[in-house]
This record gives structure tokens, C-alpha cells and sequence, in this order.
């Protein structure tokens, strides 16, 4: 996961308000966008756009829709897939990131 179009994802992953955040609360179990939304401080577009690229790149899994255009309230369980886990945790430390 290290290479070029990798670097651009976690700069752009980095650049976008909420992520970083998102990517550390997800990391440590699945939530709900209620309370994900309740723990982030961020209004329910930010919160949705936010959520909207993590979930572009592969990085997230679950929720009862199949589109994260959908409207985000009633989603079940939100969580990191497994190359999601690797960017949390790429993220979460510096001095990982390439």
C-alpha cells in the first residue's frame, strides 16, 4: 500500500476535514453515523462527505444501504475494511507514512 497513488490517497484523505478523526474512531470498534456525527462535531454534510471519500478509497464497510449517496441516518454499524485499518493506522502514526 506504499506506492505513488497510495501517497495521493493519504494526502487526500489527510486534506479533508473529519477523516483523520473518522479513521481513529473507527479504528477502535464500528459506530453508527449518530453517533459517529455526536463524537466528530460535524454537521450531517460534512460528516456525510467525509464518510462519502473514505468509503471511494475501499476503506469502509457495513451499513444497511448500498450507496453512500443514500441519505446516512438508519445505517447500521459503519467499520473499516481491512485496507482501512492499514490507512488508520498509517495515519495514526507519521512516522509509518512513507
Amino acid at each position: 500500500m506504499y506506492g505513488d497513488h497510495d501517497n495521493t490517497v493519504l494526502d487526500e484523505l489527510v486534506s479533508h476535514r473529519h477523516v483523520v478523526e473518522i479513521l481513529d474512531l473507527l479504528s477502535e470498534s464500528g459506530c453508527t453515523t449518530a453517533l459517529l456525527a455526536r463524537l466528530v462535531r460535524a454537521q450531517g454534510t460534512d460528516l456525510a462527505s467525509a464518510l462519502r471519500l473514505i468509503a471511494a478509497h475501499g476503506l469502509l464497510t457495513g451499513g444497511d444501504h448500498g450507496s453512500w449517496d443514500d441519505p446516512l441516518t438508519g445505517r447500521g454499524p459503519i467499520r473499516l475494511t481491512e485496507r482501512g485499518e492499514a490507512v488508520a493506522q498509517v495515519l495514526s502514526n507519521p512516522q509509518r507514512r512513507p
